[in-house]
């Protein structure tokens, strides 16, 4: 039995109608780097679930961006995507899902760029990872986003969620827009777990299923620690832990450069 789309009548791959979603995306896109053109192309092309698809993200529709954190490779900043991402609603309709905004006061604050306008009323707060020196990325460097949603694709609860890639025009450092985990990571939350042992059990519950969807797709995570594993408050019932930073991820069978190391040295192995 062929599905087809409730909206169009024409014929879905898995749960996607590829020509409703073609209505909701900015019309010849470009992201001026063939690598990631390609990418996100074929990308969008083997979605079989909304949850897995990813876009190209025009920077002028993000707002309030704030720092968070730095990383070893990147830096985290949180901001609001106007537009939010694709979805079906109740009426198995494809559309775009955003909450109604009230962080005018936050636009107001003077480590914020790109303020938040009266006249913007809904988005969706996302997080950013901007990759450091990544303004002439390569196809090959694209091997994190690769492998992140072909777990994602598998199993929508196991690994945080990715909606698409976008530039920051000052710099030409490419990012990547994600959940955003209002909990933190593992490592900063290990306190409070400490004297919540329910909560612990659970959190240890979704990690190890999501370690078992990525053996399942013949992966290897590479660099898994406490600060990989983030925590979300408001959408617990859905996943309160998921899986993050793909960048060291590989296939089980492709060896590694055994003169180079990469990771956390306390969480590396001693060999």
């Amino acid at each position: 039995m062929v599905d087809v789309c409730f909206d169009c009548g024409r014929q879905k791959t898995g749960d996607v109608c590829q020509k409703c979603i073609s209505k909701l995306l900015q019309p010849n896109w470009t992201s001026g780097n063939k690598y990631i053109d390609k990418f996100i192309q074929e990308a969008q092309l083997k979605v079989n679930r909304y949850s897995a698809f990813v876009e190209w993200i025009p920077y002028n529709r993000l707002r309030n961006i704030k720092f968070l954190a730095h990383g070893g490779f990147s830096t985290i900043y949180k901001a609001i995507w106007l537009d939010g991402y694709i979805t079906l609603n109740s009426n198995t309709s494809v559309q775009r899902f955003r909450h109604i905004l009230e962080d005018y006061e936050i636009a107001k604050e003077k480590d914020v760029k790109s303020p938040l306008n009266i006249n913007e009323k809904e988005g969706l707060h996302v997080a950013l990872k901007i990759l450091k020196n990544s303004s002439n990325i390569s196809y090959d460097f694209l091997n994190e986003l690769k492998n992140h949603l072909q777990c994602r694709s598998s199993n929508f609860s196991s690994t945080l969620r990715i909606f698409g890639i976008t530039q920051d025009p000052e710099t030409s450092n490419y990012i990547i827009v994600m959940n955003l985990m209002d909990g933190g990571n593992l490592r900063s939350n290990l306190l409070i777990k400490k004297y919540n042992p329910l909560e612990k059990y659970c959190n240890l519950m979704y990690i190890a299923h999501a370690l078992l969807t990525l053996h399942k797709c013949n992966l290897i995570h590479g660099d898994f620690h406490s600060g990989n594993v983030l925590l979300a408050y408001n959408n617990a019932s859905y996943n309160p832990s998921q899986i993050s930073d793909f960048g060291l991820s590989r296939p089980v069978n492709q060896t590694i450069n055994s003169n180079e190391i990469y990771g956390v040295i306390p969480y590396m192995a001693p060999e």
